[in-house]
């Protein structure tokens, strides 16, 4: 992608923003990329390898001393850039030679509530960045409107099941050091490992508008999402695995539902591929093929289905059946079987629950993550969620990251006499 060595117009700026959702917005004066050069070494750990990252280190000093230091020198280079925006947050992100300095493809956080502008993320490298250095950013332009979801601790990431076509669909840029990168922070992006001999330090900023308040997102289930206000203070403060914790105690700016949702059109659009989701496996469950799915009929359920909504009927003959609210399940059997023993299991988030399955069952969902839920089985691996029912048998491990339960129905059938 080419850069300009000036400043694009602010008009400009909004279109591109609006439009392909990244502008290349000229470069910072040669002193002003030294001086942030001076903050960022201030900060780095001694120890530093891999990928390293200010906002994640537990000593939190460098996190204050980017705010103190770097963020004023940033701010009156970007004003003419962001008109009536303000920063809320910055970090470091240092990429140490080697393959653990890869980062893999995602969206920043939501900043901002819904209905908002989107808040603007400034990535901008204090080095030279290119195909023989590696390190760059890869971005996937109009990628901010696959999904209108929500991104914060916890919450769905929905396109992780799509991340190898996304990847191969990525566009590096080359950047010269003090380039300014302005994105809309809903673009999904990675970055290369760095093959170069030198650590590649860029800082990153996000801008929201100055009259809009900020807020964090945190996910209690499937749907249900909370919107605490937070100030730029909250960034610096509270470390990213101690906000859950944080959450707790704070009265919440605002609840609401947001169904994990994605526009498979538009990645279709995006990557040039038929969206091809494979199974997101933790690394202690194991990877595997895919498992055959039976069926799969609408995701769209509605409300939320609590553990203790489901019905099962178990007649002495054995032939159990349980009804979901949406309909019985041998909806999900294959044509002319019939139901021979159903369980129903659930699965606290974080947790694993070992099953044995002694014939040929599907596995129904009826509430439980997106994307951060599965089963392995000695056949292999399968997603679960609402609309997907994989055929298993034998021990199987569930797996649940959350949030919320897991609860699935397991639905054993009998080829029919």
């Amino acid at each position: 992608m080419r850069w300009r060595a000036g400043p694009p117009s602010a008009a400009r700026i909004a279109r591109e923003l609006a439009g392909p959702g990244l502008v290349i917005a000229g470069r910072l004066a040669r002193d002003r990329v030294e001086a942030l050069r001076a903050v960022v070494a201030s900060t780095a750990g001694a120890d530093d390898d891999g990928l390293a990252i200010d906002y994640t280190r537990v000593d939190r000093r460098a996190m204050h001393r980017l705010w103190e230091v770097a963020v004023p020198l940033l701010e009156p280079a970007l004003a003419d850039r962001l008109p009536g925006r303000r920063p809320v947050m910055a970090t470091v992100v240092t990429k140490h030679p080697g393959p653990a300095s890869t980062m893999f493809v995602h969206d920043d956080r939501t900043y901002v509530p819904p209905g908002h502008p989107p808040s603007i993320t400034a990535w901008i490298p204090l080095v030279d960045v290119d195909a023989r250095t590696g390190g760059r950013l890869r971005v996937l332009s109009g990628s901010h409107r696959l999904t209108s979801n929500l991104s914060g601790t916890a919450t769905p990431d929905v396109i992780r099941p799509y991340e190898a076509q996304v990847l191969a669909a990525l566009e590096p840029l080359d950047t010269p050091a003090g380039t300014v990168v302005l994105y809309d922070s809903r673009l999904l992006h990675a970055s290369e490992p760095n093959v170069g001999t030198q650590p590649r330090p860029a800082i990153v900023s996000t801008w929201v508008r100055a009259d809009d308040p900020s807020i964090h997102v945190v996910a209690t289930g499937r749907r249900r999402r909370r919107l605490l206000e937070v100030d730029p203070s909250f960034y610096r403060e509270v470390h990213p695995a101690e906000v859950a914790a944080w959450a707790v105690e704070r009265e919440a700016w605002a609840e609401l539902d947001d169904p994990p949702a994605l526009d498979r059109g538009l990645l279709r659009a995006l990557v040039g591929l038929e969206p091809d989701p494979r199974t997101v496996v933790p690394p202690d469950v194991g990877v595997g093929p895919e498992l055959e799915v039976v069926d799969t009929p609408s995701a769209d359920r509605g409300a939320d289905v609590a553990a203790d909504a489901v019905v099962t009927v178990a007649g002495p003959d054995g032939s159990c059946v349980a009804v979901e609210p949406w309909g019985a399940v041998e909806r999900w059997l294959p044509p002319g079987a019939e139901a021979a023993g159903v369980q129903v299991v659930t699965v606290g988030a974080g947790d694993r629950a070992g099953v044995r399955a002694s014939r040929p069952s599907v596995l129904v969902t009826l509430e439980g993550p997106a994307v951060a839920a599965g089963v392995r089985s000695p056949a292999g691996v399968a997603q679960l969620d609402l609309g997907r029912a994989p055929v298993v048998e034998g021990d199987l491990t569930l797996w649940n990251d959350g949030p919320g339960p897991l609860v699935v129905l397991l639905a054993g059938w009998a080829s029919p006499r």
